[in-house]
């Protein structure tokens, strides 16, 4: 596998990478591509250089980082692919491109049990092993994905996904106040779809009658449970997960 690693392809063996992410600590984005096509790259890059500011971590001119792209993309072809771009602490970047298998199925979640905090317009930063655990939970416990509360047992996200609930016939995410990451996808959708946006109290889970994982990979994944709860608008959260994909897609080739 080649990977862009400050200034030029090389071996991945030629990096500090090691299953699929770079070594140390700074910010990333991972994006999906479609035929090559980086879906949402001017959103990602915005919030990446944001992060940059945010954290003092050195992001490189633009015409750099589209060099990367290209040249990744190129070397590691694959209709349905992930993107990731690393920024380290000490100036160093690296930019892969790997397949992306896509979900065939709707998720199955559960609700994680650990409380976390987050600071608020928080980075995306790497190392990302605490999310990578609880997702690791759910997945042991025969899930796909866990909701995540904070202490105030209000719902964030999903360990790796934003979230869009149903509730009484309206579609609804949290605020960022409530800990969550600004996710690239959950921007798009509230611009572009009216949703709602307000605080949901984890009490309010039995009520949830659809919902969807928002992320860049996924795009929107309808969620057929809740733990052992089936939902009964899953036919409602598919009809709206197409139309967020047919608007990301559409607003990426322009």
């Amino acid at each position: 596998m080649k990977l862009w690693y400050n200034q030029s392809l090389v071996e991945s063996q030629d990096a500090p990478f090691e299953n699929g992410w770079m070594s140390g600590n700074g910010i990333f984005e991972t994006i999906r591509t479609i035929e090559g096509i980086p879906l949402a790259l001017s959103r990602h890059m915005r919030r990446a250089i944001k992060g940059g500011k945010t954290t003092g971590i050195p992001i490189p001119a633009e015409d750099q980082i589209n060099e990367a792209i290209a040249s990744v993309i190129n070397a590691n072809p694959f209709p349905n692919g992930r993107l990731r771009i690393c920024f380290a602490d000490n100036g160093s970047w690296l930019a892969t491109h790997d397949e992306y298998i896509e979900w065939r199925e709707p998720a199955r979640i559960t609700i994680d049990k650990e409380r976390i905090d987050n600071e608020i317009n928080a980075t995306k930063r790497f190392p990302y092993t605490d999310r990578l655990n609880i997702l690791e939970r759910a997945n042991r416990a025969g899930f796909d994905d866990a909701i995540v509360c904070n202490s105030g047992d209000s719902i964030c996200e999903s360990a790796i996904s934003n979230l869009l609930l149903y509730i009484d016939g309206k579609w609804i995410t949290p605020p960022l106040s409530e800990g969550l990451l600004a996710g690239v996808m959950r921007a798009l959708v509230i611009e572009n779809l009216g949703v709602t946006v307000r605080k949901v109290e984890l009490e309010e889970v039995d009520v949830i009658t659809g919902a969807l994982l928002l992320s860049s990979l996924k795009i929107a994944q309808p969620v057929e449970s809740i733990g052992e709860r089936k939902l009964s608008e899953l036919a409602i959260s598919q009809r709206l997960g197409a139309q967020i994909r047919a608007m990301l897609i559409a607003s990426s080739v322009r």
